[in-house]
């Protein structure tokens, strides 16, 4: 039996337009789960099916738009690129941020987050105690995941948890241990591996929790002698949410190389547009380079108009901004960062 490719055929309304859209995916299901979010609106989709073909069944398929879809998003592994068409965007499923130590925090944003930490009285402290781990897993980091992202299988991979030598960075308030951060050393710089807070309650965030995960860390981190730390990974879209809350502590971007995905047009609609126009991608270049792509209306682009993407979606790490026309999906604009 040759390879075959699992995939489901989905169909909603557009997250901004309110357009029907039916997208063919092939992944991960919690991949899908945050493409599906990213794409319909919050009536969710129907699955019209699910099947496993064969590579060039499936091939065929995809260029006949057999299934009558308007977009796909093929999950694959880098260096695996028998599918890919000259059209395809292809973008890294996770991008990797790092950050120098110290933190200088230059926005006014990172300087008001660490305000926040002192003004809600949040203190820190580090322990390397396997029982603590486990209630750290168990009752803040299963719970926090579960909440936020339903289809994760956090009951996978237990024995991963003792493999590394690790850190626990314990958050605490008045009443006691409300949040925690796990830092793995297992390659040339440390990682800040797992966050969970308490019975995975959202609302701490509000408390200055996540701000004080990555000030706390990174202080703990440098006090070691460390002048490097990975904050992790982050979908990429250029504006997702965490991302850009680890932007303004000053991180640089690096594509992660194992997972990908090949974005491809299949029928151009106005929902089509609208997900585009709303979701800003990271793209992967030559080399395996970063490059920011945008989408407008038309072939005209302002001077001003690069500049404000510039400001909000420049990174470090980023080399190029590419600018597409939504309507046909051309190139309209191809500028260093």
């Amino acid at each position: 039996m040759g390879q075959k490719i699992r995939f489901a055929v989905l169909e909603g309304n557009e997250r901004h337009c309110g357009e029907p859209l039916r997208l063919l995916f092939s992944g991960d299901p919690a991949e899908r789960y945050d493409v599906t979010g990213r794409a319909f609106d919050r009536n969710g989709y129907r699955v019209c099916f699910t099947a496993r073909l064969p590579v060039a069944v499936f091939k065929c398929a995809v260029r006949t738009n057999l299934f009558r879809c308007n977009l796909m998003f093929f999950q694959h592994r880098a260096g695996n690129d028998h599918f890919r068409h000259p059209e395809d965007f292809i973008s890294p499923l996770w991008v990797t941020a790092t950050a120098s130590l110290p933190l200088k925090p230059r926005s006014e944003s990172a300087k008001s987050d660490i305000r926040k930490v002192s003004r809600n009285g949040l203190v820190w402290s580090v322990v390397r105690d396997p029982a603590a781990v486990e209630f750290f897993r168990t009752t803040m980091w299963g719970p926090m995941v579960r909440n936020r992202y339903p289809l994760k299988k956090v009951d996978e991979d237990i024995d991963v948890w003792t493999r590394y030598e690790c850190d626990l960075l314990q958050i605490s308030d008045s009443l006691g241990w409300i949040a925690g951060v796990l830092m793995r050393y297992d390659g040339t710089r440390p990682y800040m591996w797992r966050i969970g807070i308490k019975n995975g309650d959202l609302s701490l965030w509000n408390k200055g929790v996540s701000a004080a995960a990555y000030y706390f860390a990174s202080e703990y981190l440098h006090s070691k002698g460390y002048d490097e730390v990975s904050f992790g990974l982050s979908r990429a879209f250029l504006n997702d949410g965490v991302l850009q809350f680890k932007k303004k502590w000053g991180i640089a971007l690096e594509g992660a190389a194992k997972y990908r995905y090949a974005i491809r047009v299949l029928r151009n609609s106005d929902a089509v547009r609208s997900f585009f126009l709303h979701n800003p991608l990271f793209l992967l270049t030559r080399a395996n380079k970063l490059a920011a792509a945008m989408f407008i209306v038309g072939d005209q682009v302002s001077q001003e108009d690069v500049s404000r993407y510039r400001s909000r979606y420049s990174f470090d790490g980023i080399n190029e901004l590419h600018i597409y026309n939504v309507l046909n999906l051309r190139l309209v604009s191809r500028t260093l960062r």
